[in-house]
């Protein structure tokens, strides 16, 4: 009996217009996308990997030691995730370029290439837009008159004559719904993986298919959220229009207005002020243009206080060094250096030593001012950004939205895991040079010198991706609401269905 029931309620839904035209939709949008998507993947993937040969190229030529913190810094790029074209996420949003020297922490990403202005008039609609929008709407549109369209019609009174348990017909055309449902989506999906497998330069790993299935799961799972509410509302109206209006009333507000009031309400609720105020620019505009009070900047007594230490050990030493703007220009006890030292050769161990005591409070002084800056981003844009999205996890289109964005490594949380990669690179550097001693050699700021040593050991950024298992387990919130909330609601439409009258 659940067979037939399975059967006439999926024949009954695939041979409608509705359907037919959510299929051709959503095929059209789904595979139309996916090219424009690959195509930008493969040009991003490009500019990375220029980007990192161009990086090694520049750190392999160095000719001081000191230039790693200035001309030559070595950056850290962040290669394009294969899995954004399925979810763009925060990708194009936050940068993928990060400098990196011992006298500062990256807090930030600048973006390396770019894609064609042009194509900004018809902006793109990755995989998950598609179906967190027209998924959703197919599904309320064949489950508003799933019982209320029956009971107008006297089938459900039919039906239910022939001794048919009421959960198990609810139960079959649950099934019955999803059945026809999973035929768009698959279909859809399976036209954008031939668009990915086309492109030569795409290259799916094992774990890349394991998620793309995973993606597949939690798409069906947030359809049936809708289709279960849809029956909700159907069982509950009197009818079908009623239900039709209720679902496109629900619809409009989980899908559409409440994901973007809540953080139109957070960030509005919680203004944040400027990062900028924290940046060694807007410390350096103040100094130098004699605009504003640089006693009221936040760096100013961290800077004030490097500079008494650094002055302080100076005079110990009695020794004057005079910075003339460049690593090449020093002068030393009045006479200049340019390359190499005249004058005064027996002091130059203590010219050594202050460098060292420098660039060593220079590492102290970035590390400060990183604490303050992640200290600003946590109470501010980040927690603005963890308050939305919790609020708005209230709407089963945002909790999909975060799903997919986890499991194909675009959210924040993937892109403050990088920073903090970046952070780990940068302390490799900073022991490189010490174990190297660079601080307190001549190869510091001596091109001559430097020749004597070997520039090819010189570390570069890797990037680690995140495992499958982690992943796995940072989703497993989000898919456990989903997998809540269906159950929530076919059992409230249980109840319902079960003290109602179907005549």
């Amino acid at each position: 009996m659940l067979k037939i029931i399975i059967w006439r309620e999926f024949l009954a839904h695939i041979f409608t217009l509705r359907f037919l035209l959510g299929l051709i939709i959503c095929t059209a949008l789904v595979s139309l996308n996916t090219w424009v998507l690959v195509r930008s993947y493969t040009h991003r993937l490009g500019d990375y990997r220029r980007a990192v040969d161009a990086n090694a190229s520049e750190v392999r030529n160095i000719l001081t030691y000191s230039q790693l913190s200035n001309s030559h810094s070595p950056r850290a790029e962040k290669k394009p995730p294969l899995l954004s074209i399925l979810n763009e996420g925060l990708e194009g949003r936050l940068g993928n370029s990060v400098k990196v020297s011992h006298v500062l922490v990256p807090v930030h990403a600048s973006r390396h290439g770019s894609d064609n202005p042009y194509l900004v008039v018809f902006p793109r609609t990755d995989l998950t837009f598609v179906f967190q929008i027209v998924i959703s709407l197919l599904a309320f549109l064949i489950s508003y008159d799933v019982i209320a369209g029956e009971r107008q019609s006297g089938t459900l009174a039919l039906v239910m004559s022939n001794a048919v348990p009421r959960g198990k017909l609810l139960f079959g055309k649950y099934l019955g719904g999803m059945l026809s449902l999973a035929i768009p989506l698959v279909f859809s999906l399976l036209a954008a993986l031939l668009f990915i497998i086309m492109s030569p330069y795409v290259v799916i790993s094992a774990s890349d298919w394991a998620r793309i299935g995973i993606f597949c799961l939690i798409s069906l799972i947030y359809m049936s959220v809708f289709y279960t509410l849809g029956m909700l509302f159907s069982t509950w109206a009197g009818r079908a229009t009623t239900a039709l209006i209720l679902t496109m009333f629900v619809w409009a507000l989980f899908v559409l207005i409440f994901p973007r009031a809540c953080a139109f309400a957070v960030s509005k609720l919680m203004p944040i002020r400027s990062e900028s105020q924290l940046s060694f620019e807007s410390y350096s505009r103040l100094l130098f243009s004699k605009r504003g009070d640089p006693s009221r900047h936040p760096l100013h007594e961290l800077s004030q206080k490097f500079e008494r230490e650094l002055e302080e050990f100076k005079q110990k030493r009695n020794f004057k060094l005079l910075f003339n703007g460049s690593m090449s220009s020093y002068s030393l006890m009045g006479h200049e250096y340019v390359g190499s030292l005249v004058g005064a050769p027996n002091r130059l161990p203590t010219f050594h030593e202050i460098l060292k005591f420098q660039e060593e409070l220079n590492i102290q002084y970035a590390d400060e001012v990183d604490r303050l800056r992640t200290e600003f981003l946590i109470r501010n844009p980040i927690r603005q950004a963890k308050l939305t999205q919790q609020i708005s996890s209230f709407s089963p289109a945002s909790v999909y939205w975060y799903a997919t964005a986890v499991l194909t490594e675009t959210d924040l949380e993937s892109h403050l895991r990088f920073l903090d990669e970046v952070r780990n690179y940068r302390n490799e550097l900073i022991r490189y040079l010490r174990d190297q001693k660079a601080f307190d050699s001549e190869a510091w700021y001596n091109p001559k010198a430097f020749k004597k040593i070997d520039a090819g050991d010189i570390p570069l950024f890797r990037e680690h991706p995140e495992s499958l298992l982690t992943i796995l387990s940072r989703i497993s919130i989000y898919v456990g609401l989903l997998v809540l909330l269906n159950l929530v609601f076919f059992l409230l439409t249980c109840m319902l269905f079960l003290r109602s009258d179907v005549s």
